[in-house]
């Protein structure tokens, strides 16, 4: 018996199948993953499956260890039907995902909610949480 190889471009997303159902379905990233999933996001974007990308957006640069905000990674995937929302602070990184997943779910069209992948994803700040009856009647 033979088994197929796959590249990891070639993989389904783990979350394809759930979608296709009408499941709900989310994952947080950072940029080099993101660039892996552009197939995925054509087909996604194509069945109008409501779902979100959260990416740390950071450069692309040859080494390992870049501490550069960077968007250049984000911008590669417009082109692939996904909507995309930008988060300045942590405040805005926190309410803009919550506005991503009700945006998504009532307009069927995928998002990609992105923020500082240095700056914003390590900063410690206080933040105003959005209490749970407010998430519930949003989603």
């Amino acid at each position: 018996m033979k088994t197929p190889k796959q590249t990891a471009i070639n993989t389904p997303m783990p979350f394809t199948a759930p979608l296709q159902t009408g499941g709900l379905a989310t994952t947080f990233t950072a940029s080099q993953s993101l660039l892996l999933m552009i197939p995925n996001m054509h087909k996604i974007a194509g069945e109008l499956s409501p779902t979100v990308f959260h990416v740390a957006a950071r450069s692309l640069a040859a080494q390992a260890l870049s501490i550069v905000g960077d968007h250049q990674d984000v911008m590669a995937v417009r082109n692939t039907g996904f909507a995309l929302l930008a988060a300045n602070s942590v405040q805005q990184a926190h309410d803009l995902a919550a506005i991503a997943h009700a945006s998504s779910l009532q307009s069927r069209i995928p998002f990609v909610h992105f923020f500082d992948g240095f700056r914003t994803s390590y900063e410690v700040n206080k933040i105003h949480p959005i209490d749970d009856r407010t998430l519930a009647a949003l989603i």
